[in-house]
């Protein structure tokens, strides 16, 4: 008797714990709880943001914002990464059939990818996940331009259509005969292999994510997240040493025309300046740690706004003389 009902007893917990596990497993597999759903809506807009002109500049914006409240890097890239090829899978179906298309997939993917590690990544520090994202996504890109001659004809285009507004914003017979599609594409390739085009990943790094700080902070009226941010970032003092030598080896790569070591020494260079401008934004940062969240959020717009205008290079060597000046006159102190 007494077996008897232990035995009903623990068929009664068996089922009950079937069906605390089934409610558990149909409330994790609800794709309609509160984090999903802004997932999938940040995911919509950055699809949006991707294809609009002016916009898709911040496309990124809307999938760090997710990662930051909901917390789930994974999930926001594979949803992003599924969005993506579903979006350009459709315009290839109803648009032009172009291997430029799926070479935006893989570009685009990647870009995501490496966002999503910048914004939910936990060890590494900002600054150097910032650099090595744009190191990584700068020379797939380079890649790209060396392998498909179907992007060397768009960036042809590009040049061409650049080119015509040079030309007739100058009215010279001289510049016409200077500036042509041709030259302006060799110097467009020759300067993104000598580090132009890791300064551009970083940037649409760098602002992106201010943009998904600045509106989590906005929004959520708060900031509670630690992701060893830039205001105590540091470069290592060697790193100056480091910078001396790689300028150096450009202006002695330059005379004796060695163009391997020139562009290694290009990029090294703008690496350096890329973690001394780093630590010149933790300056900043650190100076207005102290100010209300309004006047932050409005800084944090503002140097977007700078960097998208013909000043962010004035803006970028300020940031870098900070960053070095402070190797000699400390404004922080390390911890």
């Amino acid at each position: 008797m007494l077996q008897e009902e232990n035995s009903t007893a623990f068929e009664d917990k068996i089922g009950i714990e079937d069906k605390t596990g089934i409610q558990n497993n149909k409330d994790s597999l609800s794709l309609l709880n509160g984090s999903n759903v802004t997932i999938i809506i940040c995911v919509a807009l950055s699809m949006l943001f991707m294809r609009t002109g002016f916009l898709s500049l911040f496309f990124l914006a809307p999938l760090g914002y997710a990662i930051l409240v909901t917390g789930s890097t994974g999930f926001t890239f594979l949803a992003a990464l599924a969005a993506n090829i579903i979006v350009s899978v459709i315009i290839s179906i109803f648009g032009s059939n172009d291997s430029i298309l799926w070479m935006d997939i893989i570009n685009f993917s990647m870009i995501i990818m490496i966002f999503a590690w910048i914004i939910g990544g936990k060890i590494i520090r900002v600054a150097y996940r910032i650099v090595l994202g744009a190191a990584v996504g700068a020379l797939a890109f380079l890649i790209l331009i060396i392998s498909n001659k179907n992007l060397t004809e768009y960036m042809l285009v590009i040049a061409e259509f650049l080119s015509s507004i040079f030309i007739s914003a100058i009215d010279n017979e001289l510049a016409t005969q200077a500036v042509t599609a041709e030259r302006l594409l060799d110097m467009i390739i020759s300067i993104s292999w000598r580090g132009g085009a890791l300064v551009s990943m970083a940037l649409i790094l760098v602002i992106n994510r201010q943009m998904s700080f600045a509106v989590y902070k906005l929004i959520k009226k708060h900031d509670n997240i630690n992701r060893l941010s830039l205001t105590g970032f540091f470069v290592p003092i060697n790193i100056i040493w480091i910078k001396v030598g790689a300028l150096a080896a450009v202006i002695v790569s330059g005379m004796l025309k060695i163009d391997v070591l020139e562009i290694i020494s290009w990029n090294v260079l703008v690496v350096c300046a890329m973690l001394f401008i780093a630590q010149g934004i933790g300056i900043v940062l650190f100076l207005l740690a102290k100010r209300s969240n309004i006047f932050r959020i409005t800084a944090s717009i503002l140097f977007a706004v700078t960097m998208l205008s013909p000043i962010n290079s004035i803006v970028l060597v300020a940031l870098l003389l900070l960053g070095v000046i402070e190797i000699w006159l400390p404004i922080r102190s390390r911890k």
